[in-house]
């Protein structure tokens, strides 16, 4: 799997302008499924947005500002490589917020075992 972001953890989100070893690491998964045309730099600009909104699309991510990989699709990206989920540890203050958390660690239970049957 190594040179293919597939084991890739992303504690931050990444946005255009962001640039490091996560971003690199994320544009080798985007360039692997076919979303990224260009080599991977390690720098976050306007290819990799647009390759992060396709690959957002097809996985049907809609949390996130379209083009940033923040909260939603490192989730998604966690849950469906069997990774930890950013979330996992996180406080939350209200009840809400974590009832959230709960629903959406459901959701992606189910996808990753969809996904292990494709």
């Amino acid at each position: 799997m190594a040179g293919r972001g597939e084991a890739c953890y992303f504690p931050r989100d990444l946005t255009k302008g962001s640039y490091g070893g996560d971003v690199h690491c994320f544009q080798q998964y985007l360039s692997h499924k076919g979303y990224l045309l260009d080599e991977p730099t390690g720098y976050f600009g306007e290819r990799t947005a647009t390759a992060t909104r396709r690959w957002q699309r097809d996985n049907g991510i809609g949390g996130d500002d379209a083009g940033d990989f923040g909260e939603w699709s490192r989730e998604r990206y966690a849950a469906t490589h069997g990774l930890p989920l950013p979330s996992e540890g996180r406080i939350f203050k209200d009840a809400k917020s974590d009832e959230v958390r709960e629903a959406r660690k459901k959701i992606f239970q189910i996808d990753r075992r969809d996904n292990r049957v494709q």
